[in-house]
């Protein structure tokens, strides 16, 4: 299993305070936010992550620190855009604040993730499809694109019948309230 070790202090190799995950066969040790991302993108999703919260990663003029907290949004953001569960995780931060808000983060997104179809090993369950297949997932989800729009038309076109009624019977009831009103006139003569 294949670990991506999130921290700027603590060597995993060494795993000194023996937070390094038991089943972590092969471990890869990134120190800061652009590392993190950077490993993701180009190597895709470990089996597991660690975090650590402070990573004293400086960034931007504002001196703003980019945190374990901003790997974590960022590793949501990545997994809701490829449509992927996110792998195992632990966090060894020694802030308790940030460990607490990192492993809230990432369970809330597993429970709102759950709908997804995934399998257990967080990989996306692929299915073979054929060239004639294909064709007519195409067709379906332009059927199902062309059923929105009429449901789209029909709705309008409600809207607009109702508003036609109620003009036609406000018609009738002002024609009804003129007869009404000649016949008050023409009994007063």
């Amino acid at each position: 299993m294949k670990t991506l070790w999130l921290d700027d202090l603590r060597n995993p190799f060494l795993n000194i305070e023996g937070t390094v995950p038991l089943e972590s066969k092969h471990v890869e040790w990134v120190l800061n936010f652009d590392q993190f991302t950077q490993w993701i993108e180009r190597f895709g999703l470990p089996d597991i992550i660690s975090f650590d919260h402070d990573l004293a990663d400086v960034y931007d003029n504002d001196r703003q620190e980019k945190t374990g907290m901003d790997c974590a949004k960022w590793l949501v953001d990545y997994c809701l855009n490829h449509q992927l569960n996110l792998p195992r995780h632990y966090v060894h931060s020694a802030n308790p604040v940030g460990a607490k808000n990192i492993s809230t983060l990432l369970d809330n997104f597993n429970k709102y993730n759950k709908s997804n179809l995934v399998n257990e090993d967080s990989k996306p369950i692929s299915f073979p499809i054929g060239e004639q297949n294909e064709k007519l997932l195409t067709k379906l989800f332009q059927s199902i694109g062309d059923s929105q729009e009429i449901i789209t038309t029909l709705k309008y076109n409600q809207s607009k019948m109702k508003r036609f009624e109620m003009a036609a019977t406000l018609r009738d009831v002002e024609k009804r309230l003129i007869e009404i009103s000649t016949a008050l006139i023409n009994f007063k003569k």
